[in-house]
């Protein structure tokens, strides 16, 4: 995230886990993102849809 702060301007990160995936949501908690909306998402075939956990994090311009 540092190098796309520094390279590209990015300032704004987000992450989507899987409700049930609570180890990843841990690992968007280490990175210092917070929770921020539920939401869901489909995999590319269509075969399945996930309802979801969306974190963000705001790095400071």
């Amino acid at each position: 995230m540092e190098h796309a702060a520094s390279v590209y301007g990015a300032h704004t990160f987000e992450g989507e886990c899987a409700k049930e995936n609570v180890g990843s949501g841990k690992v968007l908690q280490k990175l210092g993102m917070k929770y921020d909306h539920s939401s869901s998402y489909t995999k590319h075939d269509g075969s399945a849809t996930y309802e979801s956990d969306v974190y963000v994090l705001e790095l400071e311009k």
